[in-house]
């Protein structure tokens, strides 16, 4: 077995149930059990645990089973629904709502970056959050849904190597979210 760089082998094909073996991985590693070695998966060249911990989900399916796993874990899980947004405004206003920022939230992109960090730093295990569609965004304001992802990719990085990291699933398809790595069931492909 040859050693792999960090990202190598997203293109290696996964079944569904490999798929789904990484999942229960990752909620194990965020839940702060990490699983024997004879129950890890003989291909460790791929798991959910990219970098950064953001990625993409184009089935809804796919997004309920990575919930139910985390709440078996006792991690806290936060949606986001993004049905409507178009404009930057309507974004910060629904995350906010969403994730129950504080009443002193600004409607900027500062003071998004700084309660989503607040949220991620919780007590707990963990948090999952998962953004569901939010391509309408993407489509009608490109620089600003950049921006979020932008935020949103920084505040996984900077949980990445705590005992509270930050998991963000974008529940959208492909052309939503450019360069975010896919998990999708369908093709089995990360």
């Amino acid at each position: 077995m040859t050693s792999r760089e960090p990202g190598e082998g997203r293109s290696a094909i996964l079944g569904l149930a490999g798929i789904l073996t990484r999942v229960r991985l990752l909620i194990t590693w965020l839940a702060g059990a990490a699983p024997a070695p004879e129950s890890r998966p003989a291909q460790p060249a791929v798991s959910l645990r990219l970098e950064p911990a953001v990625f993409r989900l184009e089935s809804p399916r796919m997004a309920q089973t990575l919930i139910q796993q985390a709440v078996a874990a006792g991690l806290t899980v936060a949606r986001g629904d993004g049905d409507g947004v178009t404009t930057k405004a309507e974004f910060l206003a629904r995350v906010a709502r969403d994730l129950d920022f504080p009443d002193y939230f600004g409607h900027n992109w500062d003071a998004f970056a700084d309660c989503l960090g607040d949220f991620a730093a919780a007590p707990g295990n963990g948090r999952l959050l998962i953004l569901e569609h939010f391509d309408e965004l993407a489509r009608a304001s490109p620089r600003d849904w950049r921006t979020a992802l932008t935020i949103l990719t920084r505040a996984a990085e900077e949980r990445q190597h705590t005992s509270r990291p930050l998991v963000v699933v974008l529940s959208m398809p492909s052309a939503a979210a450019p360069g975010i790595p896919a998990i999708d069931p369908s093709s089995g492909q990360p």
